[in-house]
């Protein structure tokens, strides 16, 4: 009893600074005036509204409030509306739609005084407010809906989508909730409980052995049942992979593992691992075309792999998904001695000078500076590399 007062006085205050907030004034309580509530029960608004939004509870405990202390003159009542027609004196509606237009020309055909209406506001009323107005009676409207869901659900769920008869693999499952939440999550016949914290993701690992269905599930008080339940499959192939291992002693079950020295023929495997081995220029551009053209490709490291493989600037470089050495710019001035003792030399100069600018890279920057038997000193243009057309 105490609780329902609670709920009771709460409602009043929300009405009036919902009221006070959208400058609409309460309907008058004097005189023979008919009010009817309108509720909308439809399912949009279980969804977030803006912060000044009233539950359904609230819209409850005012009705029941305006009947409590109504004039004795006043009649109160009040509908429910949902995707066809409207529910005198019940919750009972069909919640897949919302017909507002509809409910407003119900509720006008009794003839109120006042209409005071609870709404998402996400249907189009029509021209029924217009009507409203052309008939005299002031419709307050009140936005409904929960200012935030509370809500677990799934995030992700990622599975193989094919693998060997008997083959060992984990389902991965990430889950997310809009509040603190203590609840249990599950792949049949594997169920485990989990604490979450508002905004943050949790991943659980679910080992399975061979292909078939499975249902993930989420056991969770919450506002969206509806999103707590999913469903897949994991397909068994029916052609073994086959791949080549540049390694000794790789293996992995389920697949037909092929070991050499060398690249070779790499025409009718699915995938190559590269477990620390040293590859020929050629090797390694062999491999680089089998990967565009949409070849597998493991990359295990090693001693004889990446930077200390000498691979910076190689096709393995180019296929790795590491930067093996950060490329950084050099500026680099040369002093060039052109006294009068070195007039038969210029040419030799000069050309040195061009042997030096292409070790370095397309963006270095390499200058030079000329002095001679006085202190004056030229400052040599900058040396660039030839760039192709449209670098």
């Amino acid at each position: 009893m105490r609780r329902a007062a609670t709920v009771v006085v709460r409602s009043a205050i929300v009405l009036l600074l919902v009221a006070a907030a959208l400058d609409v004034p309460l309907p008058r309580r004097s005189g023979d005036r008919v009010r009817i509530h309108l509720v909308d029960r439809s399912q949009s608004v279980t969804l977030p509204g803006p912060k000044e939004s009233l539950k359904l509870e609230d819209a409850d405990a005012i009705l029941a409030h305006d009947r409590e202390t109504k004039a004795s003159g006043d009649a109160v009542t009040w509908a429910s509306f949902g995707k066809k027609g409207v529910a005198w004196e019940s919750r009972e509606v069909d919640a897949s739609g919302s017909d507002l237009a509809g409910a407003l020309e119900a509720a006008l055909g009794n003839n109120p005084t006042e209409i005071i209406l609870y709404t998402d506001g996400r249907a189009d009323p029509g021209n029924a407010l217009l009507l409203c107005r052309q008939r005299g009676v002031p419709v307050f409207v009140f936005p409904l809906g929960p200012t935030s869901v509370r809500d677990v659900r799934f995030r992700r769920i990622s599975a193989p989508a094919t693998v060997a008869r008997g083959e060992t693999y984990s389902i991965d499952v990430v889950v997310e909730a809009t509040y603190d939440v203590s609840c249990k999550v599950g792949v049949a016949p594997d169920v485990r409980p989990v604490t979450l914290t508002a905004g943050v993701p949790a991943l659980l690992q679910f080992p399975r052995v061979g292909a078939g269905e499975f249902g993930a599930t989420i056991d969770a008080d919450d506002d969206c049942p509806q999103n707590n339940r999913a469903r897949g499959a994991v397909l068994e192939r029916s052609e073994v992979p086959k791949v080549l291992a540049l390694s000794a002693g790789w293996t992995l079950p389920g697949f037909d593992i092929v070991r050499a020295d060398r690249v070779g023929n790499l025409a009718g495997f699915d995938a190559v691992v590269l477990d620390n081995v040293d590859l020929r220029p050629e090797e390694q551009k062999q491999l680089e075309d089998y990967v565009r053209q949409g070849g597998g490709l493991l990359l295990l490291g090693g001693p004889r792999s990446y930077a200390l493989g000498r691979w910076l600037r190689t096709p393995l470089e180019r296929l790795s998904p590491l930067q093996i050495h950060p490329d950084l710019k050099l500026a680099v001035v040369l002093g060039i001695d052109a006294s009068g003792s070195m007039a038969g030399e210029f040419d030799s100069v000069v050309q040195t000078l061009l042997d030096t600018r292409s070790v370095f890279d397309d963006d270095d920057d390499v200058a030079g500076m000329a002095f001679g038997d006085t202190a004056k000193v030229m400052e040599l243009p900058l040396l660039r590399k030839e760039r192709p057309s449209g670098a």
